[in-house]
């Protein structure tokens, strides 16, 4: 009867621990990987659903069993289709996650790009086209350049072979004018300043004056010509009557400056008073009979 009794305790008790041990197999069980084999679509257009009905993947357990799933077995997480461009979302079963990214293209099947986003402003780029210069000076839109600036956030460059220019710029008139920039259905202003013909500086001519001059004596400038610089870069001749000197003190010896004046334009140079007015020699005869030795 003991004997019995053990047999059905032990036997039990076996039946006890293959209970929990496959309990705990369970517990322990997890997805290692999964495949996708077939039924996911790689592209839609825009405000497109994306069919995923016949979605088959394979499923690898970590105890080394295999199933397939489908597309009622599976989560597809949201993807938005409202605009154009790769859209990431995933696919879950039983917790574990496949990356995947699906390409939205518009209707006439083309991909994201910066023409399937919305322009929303141009700004010229820096150093493209000058905003200041002088009348009667060459003016052009050759080399101008803009931004366009989308709503995804890129910013290419635009060429000027590009760009519209609805307004041009009259280099004759002096004041500020406004030149209109049009790219697509976006537009942008930029002042230009025409600024008058202004001489900005002179400039002296003095080869064939004499600088160092004997004290006492008079500064003779009559042979200081000049050139007047202007703001276009041109160049014109100045002639000596159209010149005011400013007065020399020549009683002292020393360096001395001459100041040149045009049309309140001024510039400077150098003089030199020297110290000896005049060498007096004596002592020693100053006549002599032919073939005689000075002495």
């Amino acid at each position: 009867m003991k004997k019995k009794l053990f047999t059905s305790i032990l036997l039990v008790l076996t039946i006890m621990l293959a209970l929990v041990s496959c309990i705990d197999g369970i517990a322990n069980k997890k997805v290692n990987s999964i495949q996708i084999i077939s039924g996911v679509p790689t592209e839609v257009t825009v405000g497109e659903t994306p069919d995923f009905s016949a979605l088959k993947a394979k499923v690898t357990y970590n105890d080394g069993e295999i199933k397939e799933v489908g597309y009622d077995d599976v989560t597809v997480s949201s993807i938005d289709t409202s605009k154009a461009g790769k859209v990431n979302y995933s696919i879950t079963y039983d917790g574990y996650s496949v990356p995947l990214t699906i390409t939205v293209k518009t209707a006439n099947g083309q991909g994201p790009s910066v023409t399937e986003a919305t322009l929303e402003s141009i700004s010229l780029v820096p150093g493209t086209i000058r905003t200041e210069f002088v009348v009667g000076e060459d003016f052009h839109t050759n080399n101008i350049q803009v931004i366009a600036h989308y709503s995804d956030g890129t910013t290419p460059t635009i060429p000027a072979s590009k760009l519209t220019i609805t307004r041009n710029i009259n280099p004759d008139t002096v004041g500020v004018q406004t030149l209109i920039v049009t790219y697509k259905n976006k537009s942008c202003e930029i002042k230009i300043t025409v600024k008058p013909l202004e001489a900005t500086r002179i400039s002296l001519n003095l080869e064939a004056f004499n600088n160092e001059i004997l004290i006492g004596t008079a500064l003779d400038t009559s042979s200081i010509t000049g050139t007047v610089h202007y703001n276009n870069s041109s160049t014109t001749p100045l002639a000596n009557a159209d010149i005011t000197f400013s007065k020399v003190d020549t009683s002292v010896a020393g360096a001395k400056t001459l100041v040149a004046t045009y049309n309140g334009l001024q510039t400077e140079c150098n003089v030199t008073v020297l110290g000896i007015k005049s060498i007096e020699f004596s002592g020693f005869a100053t006549k002599i009979k032919p073939g005689e030795n000075l002495d």
